[in-house]
């Protein structure tokens, strides 16, 4: 895939996939450039070259696509992707990730936005901007298991552990900059400090 004009880095989806995915670990690639999905005369699309270069699935534009409805139909996209993934069972076996079904409703709400007040198929008429994303995936299913998370802190309470720190570190400091205190019992106070500040990081990190 070559740029026509200047000010365009050229990239072919061979180099996207060694230099980005060497690991081979992403699951979807999302394109958003003009014409990323339309066939060239001497080559496929860039979207459907990552597809055959090994990721799972490409999603390209068309032809040039407003960049608000673009950024509207990622939002739309990946959140039905997140809400496909979280109703997988933890623990479960490998199920299928339907690319295809979570494309259609991210392109039918957003057809559903470009008129809100008129029927779906009088809107998707009038506003081809849902036409414009389209799909490619490999021919063999692409699964995913949902791992349980490992047992530990929450996001909550590790927030509360680490203002108690920042706590800890701001009261230490303040006592050992405190000329005052005598220096035999500013070390014993200093090293109950660094044993809780310790405490507290052993924690976060378990």
């Amino acid at each position: 895939w070559e740029a026509e004009t200047e000010g365009k880095i050229p990239v072919t989806a061979d180099e996207l996939r060694s230099r980005a995915d060497s690991n081979k670990r992403i699951w979807l690639v999302t394109l958003n450039a003009c014409e990323s999905a339309t066939e060239t005369k001497d080559a496929r699309s860039l979207a459907n070259e990552l597809v055959g270069q090994g990721f799972p699935a490409a999603i390209g534009m068309r032809e040039k696509a407003d960049a608000s409805y673009a950024h509207k139909f990622c939002r739309l996209f990946y959140r039905g992707v997140v809400k496909t993934l979280q109703a997988l069972p933890e623990g479960g076996q490998p199920e299928e990730i339907e690319w295809a079904a979570v494309m259609y409703e991210a392109r039918t709400e957003l057809g559903a936005q470009c008129q809100p007040a008129v029927p779906l198929q009088v809107a998707a008429r009038a506003c081809k901007h849902w036409t414009i994303p389209a799909l490619y995936t490999r021919p063999e299913p692409f699964k995913i298991k949902r791992i349980p998370p490992k047992p530990g802190l929450t996001l909550a309470d590790k927030k509360v552990k680490l203002q108690e720190r920042r706590e800890l570190v701001r009261e230490r400091d303040e006592i050992a900059a405190d000329p005052s205190t005598p220096q035999e019992i500013k070390a014993g106070i200093l090293k109950e400090f660094d044993e809780q500040i310790k405490a507290l990081d052993a924690s976060l990190k378990g």
